[in-house]
């Protein structure tokens, strides 16, 4: 069965580092959230902090982080309630079992594990089917008799056992073999030419009916091995290989490609360059006729065989690190742009659904998720990723695995959703009476009265404050600013956020952290202020501008879809758009400067594509604009036929992750159900709302 998903190490708005998927774009790349009994702090780094990220039998087995800090085996299902530390195994060391070097092998996985030991425990071979009770140390106290254990490193499968580096009782390094039980793990000992303190064999790489290493000789130099996994008769150095450096060609990046084996190695002149092997001393040379290369060495590294070549990490000519592709024959520097000015440093490079994902640098020196299809024009970042860390996603350990099923991103929240169904809802007010009207399917389902004393106070907005998936109203009542929370559709508590917004007016909500919880925008002539909002209440504050005299804030949405609300201001005909990072203005774009006679009315997803888009009104005529990137790409006239009506609100009324428009005239409210950008049809939702307004839907 094929990879249906990338995992990943990867970090978020909040600088966590957690558990992430891909399909291998940008709207389709997020973080698995929230995942219970991680590591919360205060000691960074903060998160899960997942590794060695291993596909078994529909799930993911990897390293992560609890709440007390301790590295145990964890498995993951691909969603956050399905991912969960394997607790309570027998023999584990009580600071954590710390497993890594995960392998799979005949339906069970082996791993380094850290047992309980006297003293700080001793890293040992451990197996495991998955399960907790499925999961024991192979041979007790470590397998060895010194200080540090087995400590089996570099597990490669080679047919019907397991090679590894492992630590004998003189503490040296040496070829291992395991079958995957304690009677069949031994050292193969008694190899010639192998350092007295250990052959410490690294690389491994499985060609044909042999196994290539580095491997550690008499003279302490790192050179070509090759052995049959068996014997130490047939486990033997390559030596004389022309061209390579006499204190040891140090192989490294092992990497099978059409029949040979690619890697890098030092040549006579100390330099790393491109070489291969064929698992013969005549058979193994460097790949010279390169141009563009560091005159220090190529160093090449994170070999990806893809599409009949094979990718590659290299240096240029100015020493920066790239991407690189060869044949096997010869080797060329891809060009790529957007990338930083100290190079693209690609790593972590992963084979997935016809692309290679992997960690790169990008002009704005952001560690980002990028894309390649093996050419410089196919190869560019994915962005923007929703819930990044403003420093980059970060990713690392890129996986590509296989899950029992394939995950998806979360919904994105329908805004005045007031029962958390994914449907937006419509808030009314008449005089002191509020109620809401719950949607199902584009049309009025039913109605709650929420209050019939909030004589004096304006519903100024509606916002997720808990960050709980639920949207509450927000009201203001001269300089004092409350929010209710609500529950199914009830309003369930209420908050007093202050008592001293004389002069300030609430003008919008979003949520502009990028941390799931709707944040409060207000403006008070020139200046405008957010205010960070934490279970309900005023968290912190910013001021966004002092300079805002003559423009007036028209809405909130997120109109480069990073996950973070930004926000649209208008002065006459001129529209600008605030690109926001974690709470604080970070650019502008002008939008238009030819807007005169127009007003914006709303803002929304109306395309379905995880972007939002503004609406604006001229008389009879409503128009939006598909935005990219922050900036304006195309519009759509939505009608020249809406006079008399006034847009009064957006949402995603039926629930299909497209935003919708809400019109009122007088007592007649309507809400068109858009498609791509497009009005697609209508619904009446009433003809007797004489007296009511919807209030900031």
């Amino acid at each position: 069965m094929l990879p249906n998903a990338v995992l990943f190490e990867g970090t978020n708005t909040s600088n966590q580092i957690s558990l992430w998927a891909t399909n291998g774009t940008a709207s389709g790349t997020f973080e698995i959230a929230p995942i219970a009994g991680t590591y919360a702090g205060p000691t960074a780094p903060i998160g899960l902090s997942p590794a060695n990220l291993t596909s078994f039998n529909g799930e993911v087995l990897f390293e992560g982080v609890n709440t007390n800090r301790q590295f145990g085996l964890w498995v993951t299902s691909g969603v956050a309630a399905g991912t969960a530390e394997l607790t309570g195994i027998v023999g584990a060391n009580s600071s954590g079992l710390s497993p890594t070097h995960l392998t799979v092998f005949n339906n069970e996985v082996l791993f380094n594990g850290k047992d309980n030991s006297t003293g700080p425990g001793l890293l040992g071979l451990w197996v495991t089917t998955g399960t907790a009770a499925g999961t024991q140390e192979l041979v007790a106290g470590g397998g060895t008799s010194n200080s540090v254990g087995l400590n089996p490193t570099d597990l490669t499968v080679f047919n019907n056992e397991v090679l590894f580096n492992g630590e004998d009782g003189a503490g040296h390094l040496g070829l291992w073999m395991t079958t995957g039980t304690a009677a069949g793990t031994s050292e193969i000992t008694g190899i010639t030419g192998a350092a007295t303190t250990g052959l410490d064999p690294t690389n491994m790489a499985v060609l044909n009916n042999e196994v290539l290493f580095n491997g550690v000789d008499t003279s302490g130099h790192a050179g070509l091995w090759v052995t049959n996994g068996t014997t130490a008769a047939g486990t033997q150095e390559l030596t004389g290989i022309t061209g390579a450096d006499p204190s040891g060609l140090d192989p490294t990046n092992l990497t099978v490609f059409d029949g040979e084996v690619l890697f890098s190695g030092r040549d006579a002149s100390g330099h790393a360059g491109l070489w291969e092997t064929n698992g013969t001393v005549v058979g193994t040379h460097e790949i010279t006729n390169i141009s563009g290369g560091d005159a220090s060495g190529l160093a090449p590294s994170d070999f990806t065989v893809y599409a009949g070549e094979v990718l590659f990490r290299g240096l240029d000519s100015n020493g920066h690190p790239q991407l690189w592709v060869t044949d096997g024959t010869s080797a060329q520097e891809l060009t790529v742009s957007g990338t930083s000015s100290l190079g693209l440093s690609p790593s972590d490079l992963t084979v997935y659904n016809g692309q290679v994902l992997f960690q790169g640098l990008d002009a704005n020196g952001l560690l980002g998720l990028w894309t390649t299809n093996g050419t410089g024009a196919g190869t560019q970042e994915l962005t923007p990723i929703s819930n990044a860390s403003p420093i980059g996603v970060a990713p690392f350990d890129l996986t590509a695995v296989t899950l029992a099923t394939t995950p998806t991103p979360p919904p994105k929240k329908a805004p005045s959703d007031f029962t958390g169904d994914g449907t937006s809802d419509v808030l009314l007010q008449n005089g002191g009476t509020v109620v809401d009207w719950l949607m199902n399917n584009g049309v009025y389902q039913s109605g709650n009265v929420l209050t019939t004393a909030a004589t004096g106070w304006d519903v100024v907005g509606t916002g997720d404050f808990m960050g709980s998936g639920v949207s509450d109203p927000l009201l203001q009542n001269g300089g004092t600013v409350v929010d209710w929370i609500m529950n199914n559709g009830v309003y369930q508590s209420g908050n007093v956020l202050t008592t001293a917004a004389t002069g300030w007016n609430v003008v919008g909500t979003g949520d502009l952290t990028g941390n799931g919880t709707d944040d409060v925008l207000l403006q008070n002539g020139g200046s405008v202020v957010d205010w960070v909002m934490n279970n309900g209440v005023y968290q912190s504050g910013n001021v966004l501008t002092t300079a805002a005299t003559g423009w007036d804030v028209v809405g909130t949405g997120d109109f480069t879809g990073s996950g973070t609300s930004d926000v649209v201001l208008q002065n006459g005909g001129t529209v600008v758009d605030w690109i926001m990072n974690n709470g604080a203005y970070q650019s502008g774009n002008v939008l238009t400067t030819g807007a005169a006679g127009w007003k914006v009315v709303g803002t929304g997803d109306f395309s379905g594509n995880g972007t939002d888009d503004v609406l604006l009104q001229n008389g009879g005529t409503v128009v939006d604009w598909v935005m990219q990137n922050g900036k304006y790409v195309s519009g759509n006239v939505l009608s020249t036929n809406a006079a008399g009506f006034n847009v009064v609100g957006t949402g995603d009324y039926n629930g299909d992750g497209t935003s919708d428009i809400l019109l009122q005239n007088g007592g007649t409210v309507v809400d068109w159900i858009m498609k791509d950008g497009q009005y697609a049809s209508g619904n009446v939702l009433t003809t007797a709302a004489s007296g009511w307004h919807v209030a900031h839907t």
